[in-house]
């Protein structure tokens, strides 16, 4: 995310993710915290953390939504994604006096060092909420997109296409009937996953530091219309259609949890036709959110130029 005072966001770029099928124990969990870290956008490359399952559900300590997958080196890549949503009202977990979401569509990420994404940031600081706008286009830092206001209850359709080496990411806020585009070169992009994402934002702090945000509470957020096009395949079709193009590895469902293993945010099933969920977000004990805030330093108060 862009900088926001009084402190710096950045949504991450990379799931920390482990299929449900094969989840570890929470001692386990915080060894692989503390070796790689949360993967994000702040200074450095997602890595490829992500072994698609044969159920197509993960867990992560910042993602929930949904993602379709492709193999690197099936041949295909995604040239579209698009969807739908509501802003949601968010308030701070009890105990906190500043809690972050965001609410987006984007391609890569999932299983790549690259993210080409669009959205909303929903930021509680000291108990007041605030709402922007953003895209990143890696590897450039974010960027708040300051022509369009945001606030809760705000409806935003959001996408990001891929043509001749050219990403066009554009949001519009429906309400206000206010629009952005901006288009980047990004011809060595992977485009090997398509998301649509509520996620907990990673902080940096004035020495570097980074930590993982407390998770607003946001109730629910429902994606809509959400479309994704595949290169080669004949056609755009939704979430849930996916699995009938030729050379998909999986749609996979992404539910966020603490380092514990609680759940923060659960993704609903597919409905519409495979074009429509829910994220619900879980609250937190009151003990964890707690400590999180007990952790909290002093923040970065300069936009970073360098990339994740």
């Amino acid at each position: 995310m862009p900088l926001r005072y009084p402190e710096w966001l950045s949504s991450g770029n990379g799931l920390l993710a482990v299929p449900l099928s094969a989840r570890v124990c929470a001692s386990a969990f915080l060894g692989v915290i503390g070796a790689v870290g949360v993967l994000s956008r702040v200074g450095k490359a997602n890595a490829t953390m992500v072994t698609p399952a044969a159920a197509g559900s993960y867990t992560s300590t910042n993602w929930s939504g949904y993602a379709d997958v492709v193999s690197s080196s099936s041949g295909y890549a995604f040239t579209a994604v698009s969807g739908k949503w509501t802003v949601p009202t968010v308030q701070a977990p009890t105990g906190s006096s500043s809690a972050y979401s965001a609410f987006w569509v984007g391609l890569d990420g999932f299983n790549s060092s690259t993210v080409e994404q669009t959205g909303v940031e929903a930021q509680i600081t000291r108990g007041v909420a605030t709402y922007y706008a953003w895209y990143e286009m890696y590897p450039a830092a974010e960027t708040e997109i300051t022509t369009i206001s945001v606030t809760a209850g705000d409806e935003i359709t959001a996408s990001v296409n891929y043509s001749g080496g050219n990403f066009t990411l554009s949001l519009t806020n429906n309400t206000t009937g206010k629009a952005y585009s901006v288009t980047e070169s990004g011809a060595s992009n992977s485009r090997t996953s398509a998301e649509w994402v509520a996620e907990a934002p990673t902080i940096q702090y004035r020495r570097g530091s980074e930590k993982l945000s407390t998770l607003a509470d946001f109730g629910s957020v429902a994606f809509s219309d959400t479309s994704v096009s595949l290169e080669n395949s004949g056609g755009t079709v939704s979430i849930g259609s996916i699995s009938g193009l030729p050379a998909v590895a999986s749609r996979d469902s992404i539910e966020m949890e603490n380092s514990s293993g609680t759940p923060l945010a659960i993704p609903s099933g597919l409905t519409d036709s495979g074009s429509a969920f829910t994220v619900t977000y879980v609250p937190e004990p009151a003990s964890l959110a707690f400590l999180a805030l007990g952790i909290v330093g002093i923040p970065l108060l300069r936009r970073r130029q360098a990339s994740r």
